[in-house]
């Protein structure tokens, strides 16, 4: 079941959370999305991107192993991902308190064809402090108050 706010700022499900109320910068919540979930998520990530204009950066938290996904389920998931970026993201961090599944993200940001640079943290804080950078450089965050 997918629980939305009334702006549509906000949807959330089980293994998941989609939150653009800071839009230009998207946050994402990953719990266990990669099981039978991946339409939903698909689908409601398209709608947030959708709803919004112009190029954007995401915080993407990581509070499971993908590792242990089939690998169909997470081919499925990048697609889902990619369809609902369009090419828009400027910047993607991901936040994951795991070093290995830290250098995956990592060595997987060497490997992909999207032109937005992939980080990986070890805190969100950091995410953040980078994702904002990265908006700030391309002026997407004047009289926005952040920082």
């Amino acid at each position: 079941m997918v629980v939305e706010n009334a702006s549509r700022e906000l949807r959330r499900a089980p293994g998941w959370t989609v939150d653009a109320r800071s839009w230009p910068l998207l946050q994402l919540e990953l719990r266990d999305p990669l099981r039978d979930d991946i339409p939903a998520y698909g689908a409601a990530l398209a709608a947030v991107c959708a709803a919004h204009s112009g190029r954007f950066a995401t915080v993407t938290r990581l509070d499971f192993d993908p590792r242990n996904s089939p690998a169909e389920a997470r081919r499925a998931f990048a697609e889902k991902v990619d369809e609902a970026f369009q090419g828009r993201a400027l910047a993607e961090a991901v936040v994951s308190p795991t070093p290995l599944l830290r250098g995956i993200v990592t060595a997987h940001g060497w490997l992909r064809r999207s032109p937005a640079p992939l980080r990986a943290f070890r805190d969100a804080a950091s995410a953040r402090r980078w994702a904002l950078a990265a908006l700030g450089e391309e002026g997407l965050l004047s009289g926005r108050g952040e920082r």
